[in-house]
């Protein structure tokens, strides 16, 4: 029986903040069916700037067996395109494991790994599906499974293991055929190499490690490639075409640090009030939004939620450009021990060169559309 339950905090609409005289503005998309207090939406920018909505809808009260997905122009907010998929039920509450993008932006997947397993390729064009499978990829001998992204062939897979001597579980699926696999493979465990990990973008290689110091894993070779000496803590790898960025979370300070594919550190954004959780880079790769959480440390707000926010970045230079605050509120959901699934408001974010699009969820249904204007800032 799946568990969920929504974090205690407050529900609050994003606004803009920090914007000059009144440049910026925002609009609002309202999902018909929506319910994100249990289904919470995934959502991703199209290299073309169509924005993209995946979320289930609830036919009783303890069951969803639909999934919706929905197009619009991410500048206008105009809705250009909207599919429904059967798909297995989910219960009471459901998290997705992954929505993303292949590079070329001809095919979308979405993917659920928990309880009843769905993987779906679509086209990004007609939101037609272009291949589908309800196999499930892991077994008991691994846990916490996630999506580490995609290829023009290829969906990668991850989950940690629980074999003896292994660390990590990594599967590819043949795009246009997700009931192929063509890597299935598990990664030793060894000493120095730490436990925390990311699929480098490609999906050759493995980094893993912890703190300042991480090791660049070849998964064919087996061997170490390269090796990262962060200037700050790394609590989390988000990897991109171009390198990594990496994540430091201290409660009240955070850090987001930017590598090359090698793991030469290049510059940081320091953020004094708040540690960095998630990141997502525009399609181009030229801006991004990362999470950033303030959490309690004295005794009777230990490990809450104080504050929230985006903070958008020139993922180039790592300058600040603006910042956003985010709903407190978090929502989990379990089926057992290492299968968790844990949901906060991440946004997606697209350059059209003089204006950085942001999109914002809520827990109402409504998802923002907020216009970040780039004129002051360097291009």
């Amino acid at each position: 029986m799946i568990k969920s339950c929504l974090f205690v905090g407050f529900l609050a609409f994003s606004f803009i903040h920090g914007y000059a005289s009144g440049e910026g503005h925002r609009s609002s998309l309202s999902l018909s069916g929506s319910d994100f207090h249990r289904y919470p939406a995934r959502m991703l920018f199209t290299p073309d700037g169509t924005f993209i909505v995946a979320y289930r809808t609830s036919s009783t009260k303890n069951e969803s067996s639909t999934l919706q997905i929905v197009a619009f122009d991410g500048r206008t907010g105009h809705q250009i395109g909207k599919h429904s998929y059967d798909v297995p039920s989910a219960g009471p509450a459901k998290i997705s494991n992954g929505f993303v993008i292949s590079p070329d932006g001809q095919s979308i997947y979405y993917v659920e790994l928990t309880g009843n397993p769905v993987a779906l390729e679509i086209n990004t064009s007609t939101l037609g599906i272009v291949s589908e499978s309800t196999a499930r990829f892991f077994d008991s001998n691994d846990f916490r499974p996630r999506v580490e992204g995609a290829t023009n062939n290829l969906l990668f897979l991850s989950a940690e293991s629980k074999l003896p001597g292994k660390a990590v579980h990594i599967i590819a699926l043949e795009g246009r055929d997700l009931s192929k696999k063509t890597i299935d493979k598990q990664i030793p465990e060894s000493a120095g190499w730490g436990k925390s990990y990311v699929l480098s973008y490609g999906g050759d290689s493995l980094w893993m490690g912890s703190g300042k110091y991480w090791l660049k894993i070849g998964l064919e070779s087996g061997r170490v490639e390269a090796k990262m000496n962060a200037q700050n803590d790394v609590n989390r790898l988000m990897a991109f075409s171009g390198g990594l960025v990496g994540m430091t979370n201290l409660s009240s300070k955070g850090f987001l640090q930017l590598f090359d594919r090698q793991g030469h550190q290049l510059r940081t954004l320091e953020e004094p009030h708040c540690g960095f959780v998630s990141v997502r880079l525009s399609p181009d790769e030229k801006d991004g939004a990362a999470v950033c959480e303030k959490t309690g440390t004295t005794e009777w707000s230990f490990g809450k939620t104080l504050e929230r926010k985006a903070v958008v970045f020139d993922a180039r230079t790592m300058a600040s450009i603006n910042s956003i605050p985010l709903s407190k509120l978090s929502f989990k959901t379990s089926i057992g021990t290492g299968d968790e699934s844990l949901w906060f408001p991440q946004p997606a974010v697209y350059d059209s060169e003089h204006t950085i699009w942001m999109a914002v969820p809520e827990f109402s249904g409504i998802i923002t559309l907020h216009a970040i204007p780039l004129s002051e800032h360097a291009q």
